[in-house]
């Protein structure tokens, strides 16, 4: 979080002008995402945008590690946490996400908490346009230098953070907004895109004429 100035300008903008004359400098910015219009969303879409990759502990394929599944696709259904809804669809409680979550691989192989350590330390970042073989070789053309290098981290890396812990948070998040934007910011690693849909002034038109016809009036006291 950076205190912005009223009178200097953006206080990024200032940390860039210090080292500009450095040969050669670096600067490293890190912060939570928060939404599609924060200043680190934005020069992560700038930067080669490289995301987490591990393999499969018995399958080999190589993924992206993440908490949702694809949602289509070739691998729908798949490559991300599972075991945290019943057979119905229906969210399970937290106590029961924390018993029951476990990965899926894109292959559909399940990976239960205790390999998971293992899989996130043979893992590497891999810039966007690119993938991993299962040789782990890097294949393909990344889509944009490395002269700025973005990383988007999601908890699952950390040593205490296990699969049954993010999905109960998951659960306790899901039905308030800014619960569940805390979670897609701070858990994923994520920019928040929900909240209320902006209306178009066409259809707040519709909404204020409700069912009233043109040239009517209403007078109310």
């Amino acid at each position: 979080k950076w205190a912005q100035s009223t009178t200097e300008g953006r206080t990024q903008d200032r940390v860039r002008e210090r080292v500009k004359a450095f040969a050669p400098s670096k600067i490293v910015f890190e912060a939570t995402p928060t939404h599609v219009e924060s200043f680190i969303a934005g020069r992560y879409d700038e930067s080669d945008r490289r995301t987490f990759h591990a393999p499969c502990p018995k399958c080999k394929h190589w993924q992206p590690l993440r908490f949702h599944v694809h949602e289509d696709g070739p691998y729908e259904g798949r490559g991300g946490v599972v075991g945290y809804r019943d057979e119905d669809g229906k969210l399970v409680s937290p106590d029961d996400a924390l018993r029951y979550a476990h990965y899926l691989c894109e292959q559909g192989c399940r990976i239960d908490e205790a390999h998971r350590a293992g899989m996130i330390a043979q893992g590497r970042w891999v810039r966007h346009g690119q993938w991993v073989n299962k040789r782990g070789q890097l294949k393909g053309k990344p889509t944009c230098s490395g002269r700025i290098a973005g990383y988007t981290c999601t908890s699952l890396l950390g040593p205490h953070i296990t699969f049954g812990k993010i999905a109960a948070e998951f659960i306790r998040s899901r039905n308030d907004d800014s619960k569940l934007q805390n979670f897609v910011n701070n858990w994923l690693g994520q920019r928040w895109t929900g909240g209320q849909k902006k209306l178009k002034w066409r259809d707040v038109g519709v909404r204020l004429k409700g069912q009233l016809q043109l040239h009517s009036v209403i007078g109310e006291e």
